[in-house]
């Protein structure tokens, strides 16, 4: 059993062109604070704003493994609560951030099919408030 922890941000300054406002960047581009690297559960590209954090929690438990030919594999199962907050600009305005908190979660699990020692293959299935009824998720890498 692994615990990993993850946190992410990204505050802009200026004139920002909208469809950067919903992205962190930095060595890859993520959607932020929805989508498959995100907070998953809530959809990509759903929330933007100058400022965007947010932090992934898993449990990764890996326990089967066996051989194909000289191909080694693994099969296990993650849960993962993921929570993250936008805010549209440096000055507060309710008409855009809401009311209160404004924290965004969501929670769920999915199997992982470990091939080698490098990829992971992971079909992830998350709840939030703003998934309809839920996110899925299908990815050849992990979320981080």
């Amino acid at each position: 059993m692994t615990a990993a922890l993850h946190f992410s941000g990204d505050m802009m300054f200026g004139n920002v062109p909208f469809y950067e406002l919903s992205k962190v960047t930095g060595l890859e581009v993520v959607n932020a604070v929805g989508g498959e690297k995100g907070v998953r559960g809530v959809p990509a590209q759903r929330y933007a704003g100058k400022i965007k954090l947010f932090g992934n929690f898993e449990l990764r438990a890996l326990f089967y493994r066996f051989n194909i030919k000289s191909e080694r594999f693994g099969l296990g199962w993650t849960l993962f609560f993921d929570a993250g907050r936008v805010c549209a600009d440096w000055k507060k305005d309710s008409n855009l951030d809401g009311n209160g908190a404004g924290i965004k979660i969501g929670a769920g699990g999915g199997p992982r099919i470990l091939w080698g020692d490098v990829v992971v293959i992971r079909a992830d299935v998350a709840y939030s408030k703003d998934a309809s009824p839920v996110g899925f998720y299908v990815e050849a890498t992990r979320a981080f």
